[in-house]
């Protein structure tokens, strides 16, 4: 038996938002990743999933298993791997000026998930994109406190409204590629301030007019301060309970793989 399972269904999207005009949806791109442990490591292959449910795995690198919790934290970084390569295809087919990620471009000690970041950081480089990555909770402190809590009250005790500030660097993949760190408040009715990482910004002028980008496309009166592309990304990434009943009736057409139908076999499907 294995000590655990997870099946996940991942929906990974890109939405095209100009300053001006309506956005362009490419995707979803769909994905299967399947976690388990074997004796005292953990594993994950993905089952990719662009043009039907076309079975390809891709081993990503074992690691030793430290409880449970490390299964659902390597599903999770499965996830992670595919948006990175997906944000190299989107660099790759569509040429953005600007290419705008969830989260960080930090990445967690796993050979895939590196191998990944460098490769996405030489592409925006040679292809002459701008790459940031918008995180809504920092774990950067500063005296204690989250960077952004203290920036903000700067900003407040100074009557800005919206800002942008550089508050450091990071080394980031297995180059040690070197990023910017800007806490950003894109608009004066936001709630709070990001933490906004770039990578291939160029110069002063050039960074100035990134952030006037990201601002026009950061005025929804329902979340003003947060990029209306992320939201609309979040939106349709979004898995509903019938595309997961649809993906159990094609993965229950598949008992060669012993892991599929180990995990009938044991009823852990419900982790959908």
């Amino acid at each position: 038996n294995y000590g655990s399972l997870v099946v996940e269904l991942n929906k990974v999207v890109n939405v095209d938002c100009p300053v001006q005009g309506e956005p362009n949806r490419l995707g979803p791109f769909k994905f299967l990743s399947l976690t388990y442990t074997v004796n005292d490591s953990v594993n994950t292959k993905l089952y990719h999933n662009e043009a039907g449910l076309a079975f390809s795995p891709r081993q990503l690198e074992p690691k030793e298993l430290r409880g449970q919790s490390q299964t659902y934290v390597l599903a999770g970084r499965a996830r992670r791997v595919i948006e990175l390569l997906f944000a190299t295809h989107i660099i790759s087919s569509r040429r953005p000026r600007v290419l705008l990620l969830d989260g960080s471009l930090g990445h967690a000690f796993d050979r895939a998930e590196i191998n990944a970041l460098d490769t996405l950081l030489q592409i925006a480089l040679n292809s002459g994109v701008t790459l940031t990555a918008l995180t809504k909770v920092s774990s950067i402190l500063y005296r204690g406190e989250p960077i952004t809590h203290h920036v903000n009250r700067l900003a407040k005790r100074n009557g800005l409204k919206h800002f942008y500030t550089m508050v450091g660097t990071a080394r980031r993949g297995g180059n040690h590629t070197e990023t910017q760190l800007y806490v950003v408040r894109l608009n004066s009715l936001a709630k709070k301030p990001y933490l906004l990482e770039v990578y291939n910004s160029g110069d002063s002028d050039a960074v100035a007019r990134l952030m006037y980008t990201l601002a026009c496309n950061s005025n929804n009166i329902a979340i003003p301060g947060y990029p209306q592309g992320l939201a609309l990304a979040d939106r349709y990434a979004r898995v509903t309970a019938e595309e997961a009943n649809t993906v159990k009736m094609v993965l229950s057409k598949h008992r060669e793989i012993p892991l599929i139908s180990e995990a009938y076999a044991h009823d852990l499907l419900d982790y959908w």
